[in-house]
């Protein structure tokens, strides 16, 4: 049951919602309770505590039943920062179904993700390289030395650099553009920094040197490593280091690198909170991970706590830049979860995503779904998920939320009983939807023209559905602040 008929228009508490909005796929009547019970901090430590849930591996290998299961796992998993924080970790360091084209070759990167969610930055990318999943993404298995057999790929040295760890431009601490003298962006690295990279990456094999072996980590091979000295980014790394060698000084010297604390520190904060964090925001976030607190660099958890327990993060009232648009996975995810619903674990809808511009697993580019440099139309603020927020793709949503209200069956689930006690009282029924949809902040015109909206419904089911419908095609729905 969603919550009991006779307390549905009690009060939500906003400062628990939000919380739950940043920090899981959408808050349940479970989860707000849990939140209230505990308070922020204990129930963040649960999260922090529990066991992460385990990947399947799907009996005939289909990149299909993986996306099923990954829409399953994003409404009902226990363990929802992790599963949120993994989450936006993929659209950092990204893999794409248009290359990895079968779940073995797709799970080792969704499991260092998860593993490493709430470790340490270092481990992540250092177990990235290594990783089966983007030695084929990105081309780095049998990258090697120049010679007759070929020379050093630069495809992952380069993404390694511009969207794993640094950026294009070098960044104060607050995550703003440091300029030079002429008043213009300074780049944090150049074309021959990308071949440095690439030769101390030379060497990694797919485990037994197969042709592509997704069953553990890359293994080094030392005839393929080219063994001089290399310098970049300031750093140098000696003549003559084993593979394993070199790879651990280009991760050392990149999370050294003053600017990995502000860039993801930046991109974390947009994909949780808010779009346009404040410079203090982001600083006080950025020096948590460089390890102002604990002296430990790159510490997920501490971070990923900061952001989500920072005064920015915990304002009730949302100043006028604030939140974040709610991409497809977040948006249609949340709702299910609000009506105590979810997908099932034989869901046939992951094809809606690929219509939303959101496919599962299957992000068109390195960028993801969307740039993380996207502007809101016709502004100066960030707003990376309107990227794939064009009319038609917004038409689409309102048609999958449609679905979800009144197509129960074996995709979803959702339980609108708890809206019946007020099927023909249309303030009670609205006021219902605003508490467990808006958690309390329907404008009062709103209020109005949905009443005027619903209240010709031949039923009460048909009111309860067309409120409820109204509500989530809302922008106030829309976006998470």
């Amino acid at each position: 049951v969603l919550v009991p008929a006779n307390v549905s228009m009690s009060p939500v508490s906003l400062s628990a919602a939000r919380l739950l909005e940043q920090s899981s796929f959408g808050p349940t009547p479970a989860s707000l309770a849990r939140v209230q019970l505990l308070g922020m901090q204990a129930y963040l430590d649960e999260q922090f505590a529990m066991p992460e849930t385990p990947i399947p591996v799907p009996a005939n290998n289909s990149m299909g039943d993986l996306r099923t299961w990954m829409l399953q796992n994003y409404t009902s998993s226990p363990d929802q920062l992790r599963q949120r924080v993994a989450y936006s970790l993929s659209q950092i360091i990204v893999t794409s179904g248009n290359k990895l084209v079968y779940a073995n070759e797709m799970l080792p990167w969704l499991r260092l993700l998860s593993q490493h969610a709430f470790g340490n930055y270092r481990d992540l990318l250092r177990d990235t390289a290594m990783s089966p999943s983007m030695g084929k993404y990105l081309d780095l298995a049998r990258s090697m030395k120049p010679g007759m057999a070929g020379g050093a790929n630069e495809n992952f040295a380069r993404e390694l650099m511009q969207l794993f760890s640094i950026g294009l431009w070098r960044l104060n601490q607050d995550g703003s553009l440091m300029v030079g003298p002429d008043g213009q962006p300074m780049s944090t690295y150049d074309q021959s920094t990308v071949r440095q990279l690439a030769l101390a990456l030379t060497g990694w094999v797919y485990v037994n040197n197969a042709y592509e072996d997704f069953s553990g980590p890359m293994l080094p091979k030392p005839v393929n490593h080219d063994t001089s000295a290399k310098a970049f980014l300031g750093c140098s790394l000696p003549a003559n280091q084993s593979v394993e060698q070199d790879l651990d000084g280009v991760i050392d010297c990149l999370m050294q690198h003053p600017n990995t604390a502000p860039f993801v520190a930046t991109r974390l904060i947009r994909s949780l909170v808010t779009s346009n964090p404040s410079p203090q925001y982001v600083m006080r976030v950025a020096d948590v991970f460089a390890g102002a607190q604990s002296g430990v660099r790159g510490d997920l958890k501490a971070t990923v706590l900061a952001i989500l327990t920072d005064p920015d993060a915990r304002q009730d009232v949302a100043p006028a830049s604030g939140g974040r648009l709610k991409e497809p996975i977040l948006q249609t995810a949340g709702l299910l979860r609000a009506l105590n619903g979810g997908f099932s674990s034989t869901n046939g809808l992951a094809y809606l995503y690929d219509y939303m511009s959101q496919s599962i697993l299957t992000p068109p580019s390195v960028f993801s779904w969307f740039s993380p440099l996207y502007r809101a139309p016709n502004t100066p603020l960030f707003g990376p998920e309107f990227q794939i927020y064009s009319p038609s793709e917004a038409t689409l949503r309102g048609n999958v939320f449609y679905g979800f209200l009144t197509s129960q069956g074996a995709d979803t689930t959702v339980d609108l009983s708890p809206f019946q006690p007020y099927g023909n009282d249309m303030p009670a029924l609205v006021e219902a939807a605003n508490q467990v949809l808006l958690y309390g902040r329907m404008p009062a015109p709103m209020k109005q023209a949905i009443i005027a909206a619903a209240a010709p419904g031949y039923d009460a089911h048909t009111r309860i559905v067309t409120v409820l419908y109204l509500t989530v095609l809302s922008g106030q729905y829309a976006v998470q602040y």
